[in-house]
């Protein structure tokens, strides 16, 4: 199978259709290092599109 065919299937099970941006995640990551996060305890933060929300079995 092509690259192109797998990134297709993988981005037809996410959510959001599309695979995640690199900017997304940093996004997140200057939060938490911001003044912002101050108040922000035992989190945890999952960037993945609505993925993880299908389950193990996706």
């Amino acid at each position: 199978m092509k690259i192109p065919k797998k990134l297709a299937a993988a981005e037809a099970i996410i959510p959001f259709h599309r695979g995640g941006k690199p900017e997304e995640v940093a996004n997140v990551a200057l939060f938490l290092a911001s003044e912002a996060s101050s108040y922000v305890t035992g989190s945890t933060y999952v960037v993945d599109g609505a993925l993880s929300i299908l389950g193990p079995n996706a």
